[in-house]
């Protein structure tokens, strides 16, 4: 790919995305084109947005950001034809998608095979975000520790809602906890506990560069993974750059779809 990657994006997703600002922050690789014809485009995640993504793909685009995408049965239609097309469709999730997130699935495979608890926590703003948070943390759980199976609802009520499941591979409990409160310092925490240590992943919300928290505890003690200043959306659009200038597509509704369909 020569030159910077001309974009633009629908005014949900610019919006819940920051798409405006990332682009301001990566001035070398992508500049905004909201008239003509972009490389690339943002598309808000609600509802239709697996049809908004073909419409992108069949009008010759070379790369498409999903922001928090929602699950839909016809999402694995899309896949093939990005596949076929040779064209990145990147999902931006506003924990998932944090670049601490590979950091911390290295620490965890260390310990995977003798999990014996898995807790995922999220804060959200209201009750309406309890679905797609637990969405979010379902994605982030496979990320991490791969499948799990069984899932079944514990406790719902207007503060909280609480979710269990089992690992497939250990068959340790998983719990996925939304809470409704004040925004807290980091916006999602995980831990991923085992006999010999545990793995503890703090993430901030997408709208601050603040480094996401890696720590591994073991019998020499904690340490602290080095993580990156940089924000879920800002990571999402360097993955998509990279992928048109090498010409790859990549397997993030593989991975969602697979997350969603597992418990």
């Amino acid at each position: 790919m020569s030159g910077r990657l001309r974009i633009a994006s629908d005014a949900a997703a610019n919006i819940s995305g920051l798409v405006s600002t990332v682009a301001a922050s990566l001035p070398i690789s992508l500049v905004r084109s909201d008239q003509g014809d972009p490389d690339a485009v943002a598309i808000d995640g609600s509802a239709g947005w697996v049809r908004r993504a073909l419409t992108a793909l069949e009008s010759g685009i070379r790369g498409v950001v999903v922001v928090s995408p929602v699950f839909e049965p016809d999402i694995a239609a899309l896949d093939r034809r990005a596949q076929s097309d040779g064209i990145p469709v990147i999902l931006d999730f506003p924990w998932a998608s944090n670049p601490a997130v590979a950091a911390a699935r290295t620490s965890v495979a260390a310990i995977r095979d003798e999990v014996s608890f898995v807790d995922l926590v999220a804060t959200v703003s209201g009750a309406e975000h309890f679905v797609p948070a637990l969405n979010e943390l379902r994605l982030l759980s496979f990320r991490l520790i791969g499948r799990s199976t069984g899932l079944h609802a514990i406790e719902e009520n207007a503060g909280s809602l609480l979710v269990g499941a089992r690992h497939a591979g250990s068959d340790a409990p998983v719990t996925f906890h939304v809470i409704h409160a004040p925004a807290p310092e980091f916006a999602v925490r995980a831990r991923v506990v085992s006999i010999a240590g545990d793995v503890d992943v703090r993430i901030p919300d997408a709208d601050t560069a603040r480094p996401a928290l890696v720590t591994s505890t073991g019998g020499d003690g904690a340490a602290l993974t080095p993580t990156r200043y940089e924000s879920s959306h800002r990571h999402s659009w360097r993955r998509l750059v990279e992928l048109v200038s090498t010409r790859d597509t990549c397997d993030d509704i593989d991975e969602f779809t697979r997350a969603m369909t597992s418990a």
